[in-house]
């Protein structure tokens, strides 16, 4: 089975602790522990949000895809309304593909 996880820092593993923006060791990171748990293979494709249509075509053929809500666009000043809408949009663009959207657990800023 081949998953494409697509999503923001928090799908990329990223290390809040680190200046340089590294991610977390592969022991830690949730993607590279499902494909070991699983033997699945988790293509980690970076970009931007107008690219997803490409990275998601350049990824196929793949079984299910997983879109993992973040929370940079709260951070940024944007209403959950607006948020809502860009979803909405991106989603309605991937719609030729299997998907299962997650949301994060809530945060505490701090």
């Amino acid at each position: 089975m081949r998953i494409l996880c697509y999503g923001d820092s928090d799908t990329y593993g990223h290390d809040p602790r680190s200046p340089l923006g590294k991610p977390y060791p592969p022991d830690i990171r949730w993607t590279d522990r499902l494909a070991r748990a699983t033997g699945w293979e988790i293509p980690h494709l970076p970009g931007e949000l107008r690219d997803a249509e490409a990275l998601f075509a350049a990824a196929s053929p793949f079984d299910q895809a997983v879109v993992f809500l973040g929370s940079n666009d709260m951070m940024q000043g944007l209403s959950a309304q607006e948020v809502a809408a860009r979803m909405e949009a991106f989603l309605g663009r991937l719609t030729a593909y299997p998907l299962l959207l997650l949301t994060p657990v809530p945060m505490v800023s701090g």
